[in-house]
């Protein structure tokens, strides 16, 4: 058998007039290895039969299919896989990098606009401030007097009766350009609400992950050389290798390098930047109040101070000494489908009437203390959350206290849990549910007894929630 280039010049020993036509690759000592196209369909291992005009006409560089012999059958339909389906990493790595870059473009060009749109809306022009301010001063009136060419005794008494005047409005006056002052420092600070450097070192830190992968390839070149080692082992059928040891070492290495390339994730890149414009769930988004601060229509409400602090995240309220009764309100809409958590600290010792609770936008006239849809501190009024679930009723709270404040529509209840005391929980009285088919705004109530207390209360978290 010196020319296997013409097969049919040789028969077949057990087909004696077939002309052989394949090698059989796996085979016992004395076994003949040169077979007929019977032989092939008789035996059903016709994965260990090659044909030889494939071998004859084969060109370097081509793939043969359950050639060379090997443990695994498998690994020829892996390979033949591999080489049917030749991917350019190079072309795919360009693709994900410009597609990651045009998303992040997008995601802040998106996120520009609408800020921008906010800051817009949120704008205190220097006409209206100068308006506010002429309208408290007065200095037409002043300059009319001045300028009336009355005898000195006349001029005398109507200056001392408009002097008199404005003294009787001098704290309204205060408050007044007061709270305009702070309205103009709010805006004039509102860039810094926006802080982009954090997001920026999020993603530079994703980035620097990629590079990370890159120097993994050491111990990727590692694993590659114990890889071969056993492949070496394999062919030379050491007597000190368990084949099928060898094997699933094989199998071990070559997870271990899918599992090392399977984290160059770009989309886990794009998707941490996106989440840094977005409020996940479960955490502290009290960004969603900041703005959203209105004032009832009673009594000295609007004299009630509003300070929002980006960086800590927080929002002061603060009532002070001269303020009588009073209620505020943020017009952020809470809905039956959310739940909400809610944690306000006590910056000093609640001796007045405050209440916290929901106000229904349907009826912004009413107070808490009309609705009951609170729980009243510093004083006891057992009809304010007055239902106990836990421990005991409570209405002290002390400076630094915290109350947390658990909102669920749907259910018709607000929930009062003591954090820094007794751990105690509370809630809205029967007679007095929430609406489930109602939109509620969070609400602070100050009461009769205000006036001689200095009272600030900060909002320190305010959470959405699918369950509470």
């Amino acid at each position: 058998m010196d020319n296997l280039k013409s097969p049919q010049l040789y028969s077949c020993k057990k087909h004696v007039d077939n002309k052989i036509s394949f090698l059989k690759t796996t085979f016992y000592d004395q076994e003949d290895i040169l077979k007929c196209g019977q032989c092939a369909i008789e035996d059903i291992s016709i994965k260990d039969y090659i044909h030889i005009e494939t071998v004859n006409n084969s060109k370097d560089g081509s793939f043969l299919k359950y050639w060379p012999p090997l443990c695994d059958e498998y690994l020829h339909d892996e390979i033949q896989h591999l080489l049917e389906n030749q991917i350019d990493p190079i072309k795919k790595i360009e693709e994900n990098f410009n597609n990651l870059k045009d998303d992040l473009v997008n995601l802040v060009e998106q996120k520009k606009k609408s800020i921008l749109q906010y800051v817009l809306s949120q704008k205190v022009k220097h006409s209206e401030i100068l308006q506010i301010y002429n309208g408290t001063s007065k200095i037409s009136k002043l300059k009319q007097i001045l300028a009336s060419n009355k005898d000195r005794e006349q001029t005398h008494s109507d200056l001392k009766d408009f002097l008199s005047e404005m003294n009787q409005l001098k704290q309204q006056n205060t408050l007044l350009l007061l709270e305009t002052v702070i309205r103009l420092k709010r805006y004039n600070q509102i860039d810094g609400i926006f802080q982009l450097d954090p997001i920026k070192k999020i993603i530079q830190n994703n980035l620097d992950k990629l590079e990370e992968q890159v120097l993994k390839n050491k111990e990727l070149d590692e694993k590659c050389k114990d890889i071969k080692q056993s492949i070496n082992a394999l062919i030379a059928e050491n007597s000190h290798y368990d084949k099928q040891s060898l094997i699933q070492k094989f199998y071990d290495g070559a997870n271990y390098l899918q599992k090392q390339y399977a984290m160059y994730e770009f989309n886990l890149l794009k998707r941490t930047f996106s989440s840094q414009f977005q409020y996940k769930k479960n955490t502290n988004c009290i960004e969603k109040l900041f703005g959203q601060a209105s004032f009832c229509d009673y009594q000295q409400s609007s004299y009630i101070k509003v300070l929002e602090n980006s960086i800590e995240k927080k929002i002061a309220i603060i009532k002070h000494n001269y303020v009588n009764q009073g209620c505020i309100y943020f017009k952020y809409e809470l809905k039956q489908f959310k739940k909400y958590i809610i944690r306000f600290q006590f910056n000093h010792k609640a001796d007045d009437w405050i209440t916290l609770g929901l106000i229904n936008s349907n009826n912004l006239l009413f107070r808490l203390s009309d609705s009951h849809h609170g729980k009243a501190f510093g004083k006891q009024f057992d009809q304010f959350g007055g239902d106990i679930v836990k421990g005991s009723y409570f209405f002290n709270v002390n400076e630094k206290d915290i109350i947390e404040m658990k909102v669920n529509i749907s259910n018709q209840q607000i929930q009062y849990i003591d954090i820094s005391q007794s751990n105690s929980i509370n809630q809205l009285n029967k007679e007095f549910l929430l609406d489930k088919e109602s939109t509620y705004y969070l609400a602070l109530d100050f009461g009769t007894n205000s006036r001689y207390f200095n009272t600030q209360i900060d909002i320190i978290s305010f959470k959405e929630v699918d369950n509470i």
